[in-house]
C-alpha cells in the first residue's frame, strides 16, 4: 500500500482505530471493542494523538483545535475522542485507497 502524503506510515491498528472513530467515542469504549491488550491499544492511541490525529470533546476542556499528545484529552479512556480535521483527511484517503484496491 502506498504511504499517506505528508503522513507517516500508519500500521494496521492505527488504521482500523481511525475507522472506529468515524464517530465519536470514549476510549474506554474504543478499548472494551477492540479486544485488544491495553498495551497494544494504549501504543496505538498514542501514535494517533501523538500525530494530532485524534482531538478531545468540547464538553471535555477540549480547545478543538489538533493539540496532538498535548490534549486534555490525550491517552485519557474515559474522555470522548473525536477525529482531527487531519484524520478526517486520512480517513478519507484510506477509504479511497480501499475503494480503488477493490474489485470492480
Amino acid at each position: 500500500m502506498a504511504r499517506l502524503p505528508n503522513t507517516p506510515s500508519l500500521t494496521a491498528d492505527d488504521r482500523i482505530m481511525l475507522r472506529w472513530l468515524r464517530e465519536p467515542a470514549t476510549g474506554a469504549a474504543l478499548y472494551a471493542q477492540s479486544g485488544w491488550s491495553a498495551a497494544r491499544f494504549d501504543q496505538c492511541a498514542a501514535r494517533l494523538w501523538e500525530r494530532a490525529l485524534l482531538r478531545g470533546a468540547i464538553g471535555d476542556g477540549c480547545c478543538d483545535d489538533p493539540c496532538g499528545d498535548a490534549c486534555v484529552s490525550a491517552n485519557r479512556r474515559e474522555r470522548c475522542w473525536h477525529l482531527t480535521r487531519k484524520g478526517q483527511s486520512t480517513l478519507r484517503r484510506l477509504d479511497a485507497q480501499a475503494d480503488a484496491a477493490s474489485p470492480r
